[in-house]
């Protein structure tokens, strides 16, 4: 174990040097050009050309297009939980990623045309990441939590667990996970 903690140790300032390099290659390739989006035809399709809504989805489109633009926390929040209590009547519901999973998929095509990009954002955060995840990940009491959720319009939240996790725009985040026994 000596041996073993004394290459670590030895090991660190190559380490931290390869690390730099690194951080600096990246940096210097974040500032090139981005490379166009590469996807399949049908998602590219869907996402630029956005014809009339379908009949199935054309409520939820005109519901998801009628907040107000605002650059507001807590009124933008304010229109997600709306939305999320109307979720039955225009007919949007975290269950369609189970019965309709390509659902989300064509109205999104709707929502890139919008001029409300902290609404998409937000919606799409809660759907895809959020409920997207307690749907593929979780066990059938939490989706049965999730699903009963969306009427209460509670708002949930995902977070980058992978050390060095960020967004296509670069920034990194740094997250710290403690278990805590006195809960689970």
């Amino acid at each position: 174990i000596e041996k073993a903690q004394r290459m670590i140790v030895d090991s660190l300032p190559l380490v931290c040097f390869i690390l730099f390099v690194t951080f600096l290659l990246s940096r210097f390739l974040s500032c090139r050009k981005p490379k166009p989006l590469r996807s399949d035809p049908e998602t590219l399709r869907l996402l630029t050309e956005a014809p009339e809504p379908e009949a199935d989805i054309k409520e939820v489109a005109r519901a998801l297009n009628e907040p107000s633009v605002t650059d507001d926390y807590e009124e933008c929040a304010e229109h997600l939980r709306t939305f999320l209590r109307n979720s039955s009547k225009h007919g949007l519901l975290y269950e369609d990623h189970v019965e309709d999973p390509i659902k989300l998929l064509r109205i999104s095509g709707h929502l890139c045309k919008s001029d409300n990009p902290a609404f998409w954002t937000r919606f799409t955060v809660q759907f895809n990441l959020y409920a997207g995840s307690v749907v593929a990940l979780g066990n059938d009491q939490q989706r049965k939590e999730l699903f009963e959720s969306q009427e209460r319009a509670e708002l949930g939240c995902f977070g980058f667990t992978e050390i060095g996790a960020g967004v296509m725009t670069g920034v990194g985040v740094e997250t710290l996970a403690t278990f805590d026994s006195s809960i689970d």
